[in-house]
């Protein structure tokens, strides 16, 4: 009997000795798979990444196209397309920072006064409107200019205004109707295919430079695009003051 309890006790103690082991192994592999699986990478993030790769290639061409007009008093600048309209021509135009912010701004040009406060963009039969700036606004610049009147808008809005950029940029195939919404009048415009070809420059430029030229960079949400928003320097802010004079 006694003889029969040690061999009971023994095989307790040798089953639970290799259970031990086992567990180990088991907490082993939980860890080693754990130290291998990399944390996934947040849209943002992937955003920022696909734009650094294409900037790599793509950057430096695209500039030439572009002209800076430098702050050297305050440093930074802007960036404005070489093939853009005249300031004698009817258009819109997208001014990019040298840190990567960007607007929408509109050049009215005519016999007689619009007092326009708002674009209207048609594309493909649907309309998108922007923000409204009143005419006493500092966003608001009117001249004489050469016989004939000359009104701008800066239109900054980061959803209203850039989600008209984001939409030509996406649709570059499409009709692009742009209506100077005035007072006393409107004008309407159609898009060139150099037109949307430049302002899909434009929003191009806007990125990679965002990326490539910030530490922080946000986000703005716009479903017109496929990762569902565009990128801006973190504070959304340019780095030089937006131009008010008709020059």
């Amino acid at each position: 009997m006694k003889y029969s309890f040690l061999i009971l006790i023994g095989s307790l103690i040798l089953f639970s000795c290799s259970g031990g082991e086992n567990s180990n192994e088991d907490e082993n592999k939980s860890s080693s798979t754990t130290e291998n699986v990399k944390p996934k990478k947040s849209p943002l993030q992937k955003s920022i990444d696909k734009y650094k790769k294409e900037a790599k290639e793509n950057l430096t061409p695209l500039l030439q196209k572009f002209t800076l007009v430098e702050d050297k008093v305050e440093g930074g600048g802007w960036y404005y397309h070489k093939n853009g309209n005249s300031k004698y021509q009817s258009h819109i135009e997208v001014p990019i920072s040298t840190n990567g912010y960007f607007y929408l701004k509109t050049n009215y040009y005519g016999s007689d006064w619009l007092f326009h406060n708002q674009i209207i963009v048609n594309i493909d039969g649907t309309s998108y409107y922007s923000s409204i700036i009143e005419n006493h606004d500092d966003y608001s610049v009117t001249d004489v200019l050469g016989g004939g009147v000359l009104e701008i808008l800066h239109l900054t809005d980061p959803q209203l205004d850039a989600h008209i950029v984001s939409l030509i940029f996406k649709n570059q195939d499409e009709e692009i109707i742009v209506r100077f919404k005035g007072d006393q009048a409107e004008k309407d415009i159609t898009l060139s295919k150099a037109d949307k070809e430049v302002i899909k420059d434009c929003f191009l430029l806007s990125q990679y430079l965002t990326v490539t030229k910030n530490k922080k960079v946000s986000k703005i949400e716009d479903n017109a695009l496929k990762d569902g928003f565009y990128l801006i320097p973190n504070g959304n802010f340019p780095e030089a003051s937006i131009k008010l004079k008709s020059e």
